[in-house]
């Protein structure tokens, strides 16, 4: 088998790469589906081409440009940035605004089918597995020069596994895709969701994380024995703490990843996690008063990143350095003022981030990243047979509910 590497440059049109297979709608050749076998490709680059394409199928054409790439290939992908073309709109700027949004129209190919933002194309890179997305420069002299154009690029993860039968799920620190050195860790119960396992073992084999569990009754000494094994590892850059109710994708935990490598004020970055029971969010905010916020306007969660006092440890990445130096312990409930596990107690993991805020360490909330939090439900037939859901603890606290069918 030939070394050369074998680089596409997909919607070519009359302007071929050297160096590239070029490939164009025009000379006979599909961009979707491909005519490449999988894995065959060290680079897809689709430069203005995925906006030809209709927003129902967007995600399935860069799922079919991933699985031409080799494990550790790059996609490269550009396309008009509807924000940047919406702001020369509003600045009343002589720009062709219709061309960058609707596509030249000069023939049947020329129209544009879906419209991108950074926020847009990032969660679908994210979506079909791609890790370590960042920009990139055009230096072809095409549409990815425009000043208009959002170039965004993913790698796809490597594959090759350590088969070491004690560590099945290590992967090389070479081959992580990550930007961070990462380990997870988890305090796992005897009996746990499955779906949460799928989750764990998906995204700790795609992006190779070791992971780090203990099993007991004491969540708190668990967690802490799985995180002190993790970062004895002085290579370990990354900590990420999943819990056994927790549902996510590859893609989340790589884009938290990149977050914290890229956010230096960051020491933690938790995503948005709903409580099970509760009709909330698990995480708080401060206002200048110090006591918690009742409510904050949709535009504190406009950027990346939020600061925020305490989350959930469902799906979040801790510095490695951070929890080297943060005072002991880390973990700790403690009753309230009479004694008694009351509203003023303090939870283990809220003790946390306590600590950490008096260390001096900042908590972040990932803003566009959200998790799911399993539980059991009881499904119902209503008076009407329609389904009802109830949570476990509505039932045992008020047993069936009214509209049951009888």
């Amino acid at each position: 088998m030939s070394d050369k590497a074998i680089r596409l440059n997909l919607g070519s049109g009359p302007n071929p790469l050297p160096g590239y297979d070029n490939v164009d709608i025009r000379d006979g050749q599909q961009a979707y589906p491909l005519s490449y076998p999988k894995e065959v490709a060290d680079e897809v680059r689709a430069s203005h081409l995925l906006e030809h394409f209709g927003h129902r199928d967007s995600v399935n054409v860069l799922r079919e440009w991933v699985r031409v790439l080799k494990p550790g290939g790059v996609l490269k992908v550009a396309v008009p940035d509807y924000d940047k073309v919406h702001a020369l709109y509003e600045a009343g700027a002589g720009a062709p605004i219709e061309a960058f949004l609707f596509g030249s129209q000069e023939d049947e190919y020329g129209a544009h089918l879906s419209m991108w933002n950074e926020g847009k194309l990032r969660e679908a890179l994210q979506t079909v597995g791609l890790v370590d997305i960042r920009g990139w420069s055009d230096d072809h002299g095409d549409c990815a020069s425009y000043p208009i154009s959002l170039n965004l690029q993913g790698t796809k993860p490597g594959a090759d596994v350590d088969a070491t039968p004690a560590r099945s799920m290590q992967v090389k620190p070479e081959r992580q895709g990550l930007p961070l050195r990462t380990k997870a860790v988890m305090s796992t119960p005897r009996l746990g969701f499955m779906d949460n396992f799928q989750c764990m073992f998906e995204a700790c084999a795609r992006l190779g994380i070791e992971v780090h569990r203990h099993t007991g009754a004491f969540w708190e000494q668990c967690i802490t024995r799985a995180i002190e094994a993790v970062i004895a590892d002085e290579e370990v850059e990354c900590v990420l703490t999943v819990d056994y109710d927790t549902v996510f994708r590859p893609a989340d935990v790589a884009e938290l990843v990149r977050l914290l490598a890229e956010h230096d004020e960051a020491a933690a970055i938790a995503p948005i996690q709903a409580s099970r029971t509760k009709r909330k969010m698990l995480f708080t905010m401060q206002g200048e008063d110090g006591q918690n916020l009742s409510a904050a306007d949709r535009s504190t969660f406009d950027g990346p990143l939020t600061p925020i006092r305490t989350a959930h440890f469902g799906c979040t990445v801790l510095h490695a350095d951070m929890l080297r130096t943060l005072p002991r312990p880390w973990f700790w409930s403690q009753p309230g003022a009479d004694g008694r596990w009351g509203q003023d107690r303090v939870d283990a993991d809220i003790y946390f981030w306590h600590q950490m805020a008096e260390a001096g360490f900042q908590l972040y909330q990932a803003n566009r990243i959200a998790v799911g939090h399993a539980e059991l439900m009881l499904q119902w037939p209503n008076l009407n047979m329609e389904i009802l859901g109830q949570h476990p603890s509505e039932y045992w606290r008020d047993g069936k509910p009214e509209e049951v069918w009888r």
